[in-house]
């Protein structure tokens, strides 16, 4: 949150009519908006104690009001609520209001924000379906990536639609009020749900291959959950595309004398196709059982990450709890006799400054990021800036690329440049290469830098200062910069240096845990859920807030983002549950006629007898006909096909350079008035080295001489 005053937000006055944006109000209410709620039901009778300390938690810093809209009295105070908002939140399409007089024909496009979030968007064919979290978790494609093989596919804990879908909308709101014009947004929770689903519909499209959910089994050696002295760790060592550490965790290994060690050192243990295999997956879980079985998860944690080998314990919420290192960084809050998640991410803005307008066709024109992150979430938070016209330019190198140029599924056509994961976080973004171990590498990102909007660094604390281009060292030079340093675990506490992944993330904060049957080991989301959603999108409405609070005042601004503390603030669930007497259960799917056909319905009946008589289609359509939510689970290759996301036009197809046609997730929601068109697929490494002058403030000597001393590789 802000460090001084109301709030970077505290000018905005927030109308939230749905429930589920009760997230996006958060954000707002702690950057200082007035976010007024109006009709939100107190917890019912029958309502869980842990859904009752979630509605306090995501209430925090709200004021709400009782209307009476029978009345005339009630619907007249809505309307002047209304008029006086910037921005309204609601789960349900404007139309709904027109018929009790509150909204005008022509109010949302007067001046005002009105962003809906419903479960399929307000236009195709299944606009007006019927759907709830697990509804669209299902139609989404996330629930066929979860569950067991036994079992069928789950809907994973945590209300990933409903939270997801408000945090997309809390980021779209932000742009369009930076827009200054009245707007009209429509936000999909299907949508939002396919955002996460990482990378298996490139999979589908390039490979024709359907990933499905992996169940408790490792994904390949070094890849999964193990068992230890105290419970299980998860484990994410590879070699190539996402992951490091193989060969430092195959040493481990050989220095505690597990069988079979040595034979892990040879080249073939470096594919993942390699390690995929059973017997390979196999042995590995031996020798590792060697050096686990001992120890605990801690321990295994502490001298993992001391070898730079991303291992993570699963956490459960009293872990979280009295997790050394969410203590020391005052992560976790007093919420009445309880104790909950803080905010998402810390501002620190600097004296004021020269202002700087924003605006053109798109949101962000005018604003350049310069991009020092790389693999998951850094660079999905400038894609999203990219997308709505910011010119976002990463720094990359042939020395140390990103590891994302190089993970499945790739084409196999060229090195670097031919990988659907990088393709897909990477539209409309400008690349340069330099070698920031080459001093004129060095000084010539911190002139790029200097002459920035904004600068995003994932690396690991203090890798950017060492090499000169930090926030202190951009700062004293460019005091309206919003510098992002959004490291896995922040740039403070014992856990600062600490590597991992998405499912890392969700590890150590007792979410994983949350997502598996009773007696099961178990399974997370099926995928590096944080890397997708929560922090990206946090760190994009951070940036937008800094970008809205300079503009007012000209000041510059340090975004500090953990992701561990970004992920933790969005799904609190595992350490609210240590404070109530139930905790939140994953939702299991019907299965139906044909092989690994599933359907998720929000219904008291049992359904299994009935669903198994019908395809799953079919069950969705009879049973949303009868006014039940309801909808088939989807694997990766029907979620292409999905007639919904079609008519909608989210799938994109972009002509690449090397890949050819290729596949890209679209924008989760449609503007009245802005594009939401991609415009340029993703770069080549060192694309557009070709501005570097104009990025970097070269004259034609400096130039030459960047050029001919070889830091531009």
């Amino acid at each position: 949150m802000a460090d001084d005053g109301p709030g970077p937000l505290g000018h905005l006055r927030v109308l939230e009519l749905g429930p589920r944006m009760a997230y996006a109000g958060r954000l707002y209410a702690l950057m200082g908006a007035v976010v007024i709620v109006v009709n939100r039901a107190p917890p019912a009778p029958d309502d869980t104690a842990f859904r009752a300390l979630l509605a306090r938690y995501l209430d925090q810093g709200k004021t709400r009001v009782d209307l009476d809209l029978a009345t005339d009295e009630g619907r007249r105070r809505l309307r002047n609520l209304v008029d006086a908002a910037d921005l309204i939140l609601d789960d349900r399409p404007p139309d709904a209001w027109r018929d009790c007089g509150v909204v005008a024909e022509d109010r949302v496009l007067d001046g005002a924000v009105w962003c809906t979030l419903t479960p399929f968007g307000l236009t195709g064919p299944r606009a007006s379906d019927r759907g709830d979290d697990a509804v669209c978790m299902a139609a989404g494609g996330m629930a066929w990536l979860t569950g067991y093989e036994d079992t069928g596919p789950l809907v994973a804990a945590g209300d990933l639609a409903e939270r997801g879908g408000a945090l997309y909308a809390a980021v779209c709101g932000l742009l369009a009020l930076l827009h200054g014009r009245g707007q009209l947004i429509d936000v999909s929770m299907q949508e939002v749900v396919a955002l996460g689903t990482e990378t298996a519909p490139q999979f589908t499209d390039m490979k024709g291959i359907v990933r499905r959910r992996q169940g408790e089994y490792e994904r390949q050696a070094g890849i999964g959950l193990y068992p230890c002295a105290d419970g299980l760790v998860m484990v994410y060592a590879t070699e190539t595309g996402v992951g490091a550490g193989w060969r430092r965790l195959v040493e481990w290994l050989v220095e505690e004398g597990a069988p079979g060690a040595e034979a892990m050192r040879e080249e073939a243990w470096l594919s993942n196709a390699f390690k995929a295999r059973p017997e390979a997956r196999e042995a590995f879980a031996d020798a590792f059982r060697h050096i686990a079985a001992h120890r605990t998860r801690q321990d295994l944690f502490e001298e993992a990450q001391r070898r730079r080998i991303a291992v993570a314990p699963i956490n459960t919420g009293a872990d979280v709890l009295r997790d050394s290192h969410l203590e020391a960084v005052g992560a976790l809050r007093p919420l009445g006799t309880a104790r909950a998640p803080g905010p998402p991410f810390r501002l620190r803005f600097g004296p004021p400054g020269a202002r700087k307008r924003l605006g053109g066709g798109l949101p962000l024109e005018g604003v350049t990021v310069v991009d020092f992150s790389w693999v998951g979430a850094g660079p999905f938070t400038t894609k999203l800036l990219a997308d709505f016209g910011a010119r976002v330019v990463r720094v990359e190198s042939s020395v140390r690329p990103d590891q994302l140029r190089r993970a499945e599924p790739v084409a196999g056509k060229a090195d670097l440049e031919d990988s659907g994961y990088f393709a897909n976080r990477n539209t409309n973004k400008w690349s340069v290469s330099l070698d920031l171990k080459h001093p004129l590498g060095r000084r010539t990102a911190l002139a790029m830098a200097r002459r920035a909007d904004v600068v995003v660094n994932s690396f690991s604390p203090g890798v950017l200062e060492r090499l000169g281009v930090g926030y202190e060292a951009v700062a004293a030079e460019n005091p309206s910069v919003i510098y992002v340093d959004m490291p896995m675990a922040g740039t403070e506490g014992p856990y600062r240096h600490v590597m991992g992944y998405g499912m890392s993330i969700a590890a150590l904060i007792g979410h994983y845990a949350l997502c598996g049957l009773p007696g099961r080991r178990p399974v997370g989301t099926g995928t590096n859920y944080p890397d997708h959603i929560p922090n990206p999108l946090h760190a994009a409405f951070a940036i937008l807030t800094a970008l809205d609070a300079r503009r007012r005042s000209g000041r510059g601004c340090a975004v500090a983002l953990s992701q561990l503390e970004s992920t933790l603030s969005m799904l609190p669930d595992a350490v609210l549950a240590e404070f109530a007497a139930d905790r939140p259960q994953p939702v299991r799917a019907y299965r139906c006629a044909g092989e690994d056909s599933w359907l998720v319905a929000s219904c008291a009946d049992d359904l299994t007898a009935w669903a198994a008589e019908r395809t799953a289609r079919e069950a969705e359509r009879q049973l949303q006909a009868a006014g039940i939510p309801a909808a088939a689970v989807l694997d990766p290759a029907a979620l292409l096909a999905d007639e919904q996301l079609r008519a909608r036009g989210f799938w994109r197809r972009l002509e690449h350079p090397v890949m050819g046609s290729t596949l890209y997730h679209g924008v989760a929601a449609r503007f009245s008035t802005i594009p939401t068109d991609y415009r340029t697929p993703a770069p080549l490494l060192g694309q557009y080295n070709g501005h570097l002058a104009e990025l970097a403030g070269l004259d034609e000597a400096e130039l030459a001489e960047l050029l001919a001393s070889g830091a531009v590789r």
